[in-house]
């Protein structure tokens, strides 16, 4: 019986993350199985998972921003070499701009210039 009710928990437990997970990819634009990968990088490097929404959310507004001619996120892109937009014009997918993001940020020399990049 203990084994069972013990079963039970875990089976509702992971249910339950399942769940979590699908509501934060659906808030955040991403699709799960992407946003499942992304959490399991996050955690690996100690960020969070709110944390990791929180930085989605805040990439997706700016690339929204740029897609709609605001100046400063146009520019932040400008300075990283990428878009966040198809040549349709379309905005591109945040998983598909944060690839990008990230091998640009690889690739840069650590300091100023880099978190002065990485904030905005």
């Amino acid at each position: 019986t203990a084994a069972a009710a013990a079963f039970g928990v875990a089976v509702r437990n992971t249910v339950n993350a399942a769940d979590d997970m699908s509501k934060a990819a659906s808030k955040i634009g991403i699709p799960t199985e992407e946003l499942s990968r992304l959490k399991y990088a996050a955690d690996l490097s100690g960020v969070s998972f709110e944390g990791l929404q929180g930085a989605v959310g805040r990439l997706s507004r700016v690339m929204n921003d740029a897609k709609n001619g605001s100046e400063g996120a146009v520019d932040t892109f400008k300075q990283l070499g990428i878009s966040a937009t198809n040549a349709d014009g379309s905005l591109k997918s945040a998983s598909q701009v944060l690839t990008e993001v990230s091998s640009k940020f690889a690739s840069m020399p650590d300091g100023a210039e880099k978190t002065a990049l990485a904030m905005e």
